[in-house]
């Protein structure tokens, strides 16, 4: 077929494509001219395509197109999750929403890496990239009656971003005064432009029951709640089921907080939040609370109102307490019992007790107790 010209060619792996254009450009100066046109039958049409009009062979190797490792900052030996890494940092800093560039500038990266990323990310495109460039990755060509390449950019950042992070929304609760930039934040150096980073995710937040009684005493409790996670890929997310034990300490009140820093939710991109416990006091059937003082309510019988009988009162440890009595009880009265309150949470003193009474008048009296309670009650 080729006459009497012999050619040697020698196959070799290539390393890099411009390595593979530029062989194939040596092989079309070399075989082209010796080629008349009935030669060709039996050549594959991809010989065909790479000796008489090969990918870029008008072109130099720097006109390529788009160099989609650069626009993401790795090199062509990054791994899949290199790829990630990279985007989701720089998708990070360039979404227009954060962005402080011009909302133009911010859009045109912002599409930049997600098409850079979209590409590399795919194992066909990438290989398809990495032998052809960007130029025929979009426009192609045939090879064996079908079209090779032929990829399109559908400029659809926001639908990329969310299928990555799982949520379009990762921003709802954008920025804070005092931040770092996000070069630090993220290990990449972006011109020392002063980027605000985003804030962490919101503090999980786990409500913990508890007993006047355990609030009193203190107290171990085993929390169970759910908290997002990061999976080893460290781009999407899941649900897990988490335990933990806490302290719960003699006077804490309601609304405190426990705060384990670092220990709630994970974001892709974000320092994981905190984990809260807040806790919730449940009623008592006698006892109220207001601060560090305790009101109990006292039912007694009208005799011992009038008699001004002492009180023996179930403390919230179980103690029995003595209180002596030196008036005639009304509904108005309140005796006030001191240190016999709450414990204080800072560990100095108890808070005060203060006894409410609600005084049982009996439901029936004959004539003689009436006659008699009239008597007493007369003088």
């Amino acid at each position: 077929m080729f006459g009497q010209r012999a050619v040697s060619v020698e196959v070799c792996l290539f390393e890099q494509p411009r390595d593979f254009l530029q062989v194939v450009v040596l092989l079309r100066e070399e075989l082209q001219p010796h080629f008349v046109h009935d030669e060709w039958d039996g050549v594959s049409p991809v010989a065909h395509d790479l000796i008489i009009d090969p990918p870029h062979s008008h072109s130099s190797v720097a006109d390529m197109g788009k160099d989609y490792y650069r626009i993401l900052g790795i090199t062509r030996e990054a791994s899949k999750a290199d790829i990630c890494r990279a985007y989701k940092k720089q998708a990070l800093v360039w979404h227009p929403q954060i962005c402080k560039e011009d909302p133009a500038t911010a859009l045109h990266n912002f599409c930049e890496i997600s098409e850079a990323y979209e590409v590399l990310s795919d194992d066909y495109k990438r290989a398809f990239y990495d032998k052809y460039g960007e130029n025929v990755l979009k426009e192609g060509f045939f090879s064996d009656g079908e079209l090779k390449g032929g990829y399109h950019f559908k400029g659809n950042p926001d639908e990329i971003f969310e299928a990555f992070f799982g949520t379009h929304n990762v921003y709802s609760a954008l920025l804070e005064r005092d931040v770092d930039n996000v070069g630090s934040l993220l290990g990449f150096s972006f011109g020392s432009q002063n980027y605000r980073a985003v804030r962490k995710p919101e503090d999980l937040t786990v409500s913990v029951e508890c007993t006047l009684v355990e609030l009193y005493c203190g107290c171990s409790k085993t929390v169970s709640f759910e908290r997002v996670a990061l999976n080893p890929d460290g781009v999407t997310t899941k649900v897990t089921s988490c335990r933990k034990e806490i302290e719960v300490k003699p006077g804490m009140q309601e609304g405190q907080e426990l705060v384990f820093p670092g220990e709630g939710n994970e974001l892709v991109g974000m320092a994981p939040s905190a984990l809260v416990f807040r806790v919730k006091q449940l009623p008592h059937t006698q006892y109220r609370r207001k601060g560090d003082d305790l009101i109990y309510t006292c039912h007694i019988k009208l005799l011992a109102a009038l008699c001004s009988e002492p009180l023996t009162i179930k403390t919230l440890d179980s103690r029995n307490l003595a209180v002596a009595m030196s008036e005639i009880v009304s509904q108005d009265t309140v005796k006030k019992v001191e240190g016999e309150g709450m414990p204080r949470a800072c560990g100095k003193g108890s808070g005060d007790l203060y006894i409410t009474f609600k005084i049982e008048f009996p439901r029936h009296l004959d004539d003689g107790q009436r006659k008699a309670l009239r008597q007493v009650l007369a003088g």
